[in-house]
């Protein structure tokens, strides 16, 4: 790559992957280095590095900002001192590129992951880094293209992911009781269900209307449930629409005399009240005569 002009492109660590438009077998490289300053720590591409202070002293592991392999990469050479990351294009798969909504290859950034490391949100420790990155590309190629901001406001495919099984939770439980609705009102409107409801309505009737009729009643209602409970009376057929209907016709009938009892009772004491009224007035008036 010596003497090859070059485009130099700045990663935002804000940022959940950039694709890198080159052929496979491209070499590109990356510089520069991120100092977090919640823990000291130095992030390059490739390692991340702890000062002399921090607990077990000073030391450089493995897990930088970028996922090469994830991204169609591999890293062909590295230079500690100048956090300089050289990485090649492989063609094979990229599964990360695919996750974020890019094209193949692509660098994706392992901001979530080293955020959650730290047991902090992606917003904090983005916002603790200082520092610089950049790209080098062959001249002529494409103009990079970034996945979006990886923060509390735009959720971060994790994030993402868990979203998405909330909702497919949420569909599944509302499914499941439009389900169960469904299968109540069926129930609910089943022959069996109606002439049960109307045997309950004509006992709970009579019982309040004529405790003599209701023990009338009784028997027949009881026999009528055996013969519902044994199977031996199908609701749905023509002589368990006929009983329905009896049953109804029952009902309303003596629903009616109850009304009529009732009427019959309010003029009684209307006519009560009048004669005792006019009494009174009668009564008034001999003694106002006597006066």
């Amino acid at each position: 790559m010596t003497g090859t002009k070059l485009s130099i492109l700045p990663v935002h660590p804000g940022r959940t992957g950039v694709h890198v438009p080159v052929d496979p077998g491209q070499i590109v490289t990356i510089q520069g280095a991120f100092l977090c300053r919640h823990d000291g720590t130095t992030t390059d591409a490739d390692t991340t590095g702890w000062p002399a202070e921090a607990a077990g002293g000073a030391r450089v592991a493995p897990g930088g900002l970028i996922d090469f392999a994830a991204g169609g990469f591999d890293v062909t050479a590295r230079d500690g001192d100048s956090h300089q990351v050289q990485a090649v294009a492989t063609g094979g798969p990229a599964p990360a590129c695919h996750a974020l909504g890019l094209e193949a290859p692509c660098l994706p950034l392992r901001t979530t992951q080293l955020a959650h490391a730290r047991l902090l949100t992606v917003r904090q420790f983005v916002g603790s880094l200082r520092g610089e990155m950049t790209v080098t590309v062959p001249e002529g190629a494409p103009v990079l293209a970034v996945a979006p901001l990886a923060s509390e406001d735009q959720p971060t495919s994790e994030w993402a992911t868990g979203l998405a099984l909330l909702a497919l939770g949420a569909w599944v439980i509302v499914t499941t009781l439009v389900v169960l609705w469904a299968a109540y009102r069926r129930w609910a409107a089943s022959a069996r269900r109606r002439i049960k409801r109307q045997m309950r309505q004509l006992e709970q009737t009579a019982l309040s209307a004529d405790p003599v009729l209701a023990q009338v009643l009784a028997p027949a209602l009881a026999a009528m449930a055996r013969a519902l409970r044994d199977r031996r009376l199908d609701p749905a057929s023509d002589e368990g629409r006929r009983l329905e209907q009896h049953l109804k016709q029952i009902h309303a009938d003596l629903v009616s005399s109850l009304v009529a009892r009732k009427r019959l009772d309010e003029r009684q004491v209307a006519d009560q009240l009048a004669c005792q009224l006019q009494q009174a007035v009668e009564a008034a008036a001999e003694a106002s005569r006597a006066a």
